[in-house]
């Protein structure tokens, strides 16, 4: 079989989550970071004949993106994959799963949501240079009951910074559900987010097939106006 550019892409957006990763048989991948506050599961045309555990990604995927094997194909067997193309051939064998973090067989049953709104793939990739920029590891989705923004700023310094942008027009409810920028390592494009004030918030990518939970900051505050 071979790995398309699309699925590279995603595997390497999910080694800053975890550097490693177990592909189970069948179209599906997840991965947890090593704290247990980010997972994410995609749907991927590719299809997987058997378990694959690999240890260090970042290197896997780096012989993959080799001109020498761009194209190539992979022939995955019980304990390696051999990557061949052009007289050209890696036997690259699987670390065994019990040495890397897994995530859970079941999915997280997500809370009803207190707050759902669309994060513009544009506004996402403004607000994660802005924290750059501005040094800032706060991001928040908040709302004066009137408007709702996405936020850049520093919780334990009121004086400095703020980077805000528009989401939507409020509801009333007043809120501040907070992220690290850490934890907004997801593949760029547009997401409904869902957040809930049990901590937890899950973004699913327009195209359905690629979600993320990532835990909300426990200073997260939600007050519905009621």
């Amino acid at each position: 079989m071979q790995i398309s550019k699309a699925t590279q892409e995603l595997l390497a957006s999910f080694t800053q989550i975890n550097p490693s990763i177990l592909i189970k048989t069948g179209n599906s991948i997840s991965t947890m970071s090593p704290a247990k506050n980010i997972l994410a599961k995609a749907d991927i045309n590719e299809e997987f004949d058997h378990e694959v555990c690999i240890y260090d990604l970042g290197q896997f995927l780096g012989i993959t993106k080799q001109d020498i094997f761009e194209g190539a194909e992979y022939n995955f067997n019980e304990t390696s994959v051999k990557i061949v193309k052009d007289g050209n051939a890696v036997t690259y064998n699987y670390a065994a799963p019990n040495t890397i973090i897994l995530p859970p067989d079941k999915l997280p049953q997500m809370p009803d949501a207190d707050v759902v709104v669309v994060l513009e793939e544009a506004t996402l990739k403004n607000v994660i240079n802005m924290a750059n920029v501005l040094g800032k590891d706060d991001i928040s989705i908040n709302s004066d009951g009137q408007t709702v923004n996405i936020s850049v700023t520093d919780k334990s310094d009121t004086s400095s910074n703020v980077f805000d942008s528009n989401l939507a027009t409020g509801d009333g409810s007043v809120y501040s559900m907070y992220f690290k920028k850490e934890s907004l390592k997801i593949l760029p494009g547009t997401y409904v987010v869902k957040l809930s004030k049990q901590f937890i918030s899950h973004f699913e990518h327009e195209d359905g097939d690629l979600e993320y939970w990532i835990a909300l900051e426990q200073d997260s505050e939600y007050d519905s106006g009621e």
